[in-house]
């Protein structure tokens, strides 16, 4: 393996990759907290937590392998004061995991696996409890849209089920 990496400026863009509205199989690369400081609104001056699920396309529903390899993360914004806020992020767990959210029967499976994961997050440190790095290498099907806010296109993450 080289020591040294040289970019090809020739297939070079600086343009963030976009999906187009579908629904994509994915494998999940990397699982990783950030905060961002709300700079607007009535939360001006807080932090919003976020655990960011980056991925790779595998294909798209269909099948097609056109944008395989290309990046598609899923951003889920928790909030430890709202208990709900971690729904999302626990969707996206469970499908990751083989398992389809919308059940209770699904949701006692989900309980009785995972009862002893470490979901925890913890803002201070800015750390992800062991838990999330289960997720890594798991292929699950996201649904994504593209939401245009003034000439700006962002990736729009819709919702999952296992693969």
């Amino acid at each position: 393996m080289p020591s040294i990496f040289s970019p090809n400026l020739d297939r070079f863009k600086s343009t963030i990759f976009i999906a187009p509205k579908n629904e994509y199989e994915v494998e999940v690369v990397s699982v990783k907290y950030r905060a961002v400081d709300i700079k607007n609104g009535a939360r001006a001056g807080q932090k919003m937590h976020i655990v960011s699920a980056s991925t790779r396309i595998v294909a798209d529903s269909s099948g097609d392998k056109e944008f395989a390899g290309k990046p598609l993360n899923a951003d889920f914004i928790v909030d430890g004061e709202n208990e709900d806020s971690f729904n999302r992020l626990l969707r996206f767990f469970m499908c990751c995991k083989g398992i389809r959210p919308g059940t209770e029967d699904a949701d006692n499976e989900f309980r009785e696996r995972f009862a002893d994961a470490d979901l925890s997050i913890d803002t201070d440190a800015g750390t992800l409890g062991t838990g999330y790095q289960d997720l890594i290498g798991s292929r699950v099907v996201v649904s994504v849209d593209i939401r245009t806010q003034g000439d700006k296109q962002y990736q729009d993450y819709k919702g999952c089920r296992p693969f």
